[in-house]
Order: structure tokens, then sequence, then C-alpha cells
């Protein structure tokens, strides 16, 4: 019988070797370090937009007098920040055992060159007032014209979070991932990685010729990017 190369060969067929190869102590110090170098940068890059943007909203408000939305209050217990900077450690320290499991390879979490990083950064904070003023006077159907009336689901002819374009133009779509990024402070790639551990489960010792994998929604398709080669 010839083997003809399996779509989801490098995640779910590494395990064994990838997994002989973590128990050196040398390659598993290796790894950590690669792993927190791809890592770190990373989050700090997205928190740090946060952080501004959180400070231009501040400055706006101010301008404008203060804030005039009523402020979102619940009586739920909110977790605060320790316990969501614990959570991002534990997905992580997850994340990167599944690495060492052999269930992924170690994860290249490129967002482009720097030159794109840049770009994509000053598109994130271009759209910053116009969400701030759609936020403040509750604009949310701007996308829905008589252009667009018709053409789609009214559903999807609403801006999304107040953003520009509803995601559904070119420059939406570049602002989408720095968006969500950012507000996962930096997270968003290790928790889709998540989804690939229940497939491990599902396929395995079964013929993945013969499979196929359908993200439904999958929005700029960053998950089955993550499923294939």
């Amino acid at each position: 019988m010839r083997w003809t190369k399996p779509p989801f060969s490098p995640i779910f067929i590494v395990g064994a070797s990838l997994g002989n190869s973590m128990a050196n102590p040398v390659s598993r110090f290796a790894t950590r370090l690669a792993y927190g170098a791809s890592q770190l940068p990373r989050v700090a890059w997205y928190m740090g937009h946060g952080m501004v943007m959180r400070q231009l909203s501040e400055v706006a408000d101010r301008r404008a007098g203060g804030n005039k939305r009523p402020r979102a209050s619940t009586e739920a217990p909110v977790p605060g920040r320790r316990r969501l900077y614990a959570d991002m450690a534990s997905l992580f320290l997850q994340d990167l055992a599944n690495v060492d499991a052999g269930i992924y390879p170690m994860p290249a979490d490129h967002d482009g060159s720097l030159l794109m990083l840049l770009h994509r950064s000053r598109l994130f904070f271009e759209d910053l007032p116009n969400i701030h003023r759609r936020r403040e006077k509750g604009l949310r159907q701007e996308v829905l014209s008589e252009e667009t009336r018709g053409k789609r689901p009214s559903y999807y002819l609403q801006n999304f979070h107040f953003q520009s374009g509803g995601w559904m133009t070119q420059e939406s779509a570049q602002r989408y991932d720095t968006q969500v990024e950012v507000l996962l402070n930096g997270t968003a790639n290790a928790i889709r990685r998540q989804a690939l551990r229940p497939l491990h489960e599902i396929f395995a010792g079964r013929d993945q010729r013969r499979l196929k994998l359908l993200d439904v929604a999958c929005r700029r398709a960053r998950r089955p990017a993550q499923s294939r080669p």
C-alpha cells in the first residue's frame, strides 16, 4: 500500500518521536527557553497596546467632560487582574505541556515582519477614535446602508464591538487579529491551540488520510491553519 501524506501529519503523528525527545532535560530546557522567547514578546506587545488604548480612552473622556455612558455593573463576582494573569500562566503551561506530549510542534506564532506589525498597529490605533465615538453614542448599525441592505443577513451588517467595517471589509480584516490579541493580552493563538488536544484524542489510531476537518465560522482561519502543515 502506498503511503500518502496525511493532512494532519505534523500534529497528530509526531507524538512518539517528539515526546521521546522531550524526555532529555537539555531538550526540555531548550524547549521552554524557545517557547518563552516566542510568547513573552507577543504578550508584552499586545498588553502594551491595551494599556495605551485605555489611557487614550481616559483622555478622550476627560476632554468630553466625563464618560456619559452608564458604567457596566454586575452582582456576580468578577475576577481581578491577579486571577487573569494566573489563568494566562496556566494557559501557557498547558500549551507547553501539549508540545511536550507531542500533540503539536513548537508553536510558530509569527505575526509578520516588523513593518507588518507596525502597519497593523497603526490601523488599530487609527480606528480607536471611531470606536470610542460609536461606543459613546451606541452606534452599532453603520455597516447597514442602502448599498449593503439585503446582501447579507442583518446580523452581519453591524459594527461588532463598534469596529469600523464590522469585520466585513479588507481593512477590518487587517485589524481583526490585532484587535483580538489586544483583547486577550496576546493569548489568542494559545487559546485556539487548545482545540487541537481533543482532535488529537479523536484522531488517534485512525487512518488520517480518510479524515477531513471542517471549521465553521472560522473567521480568518487561524485555527484551521494551526491544524495543517
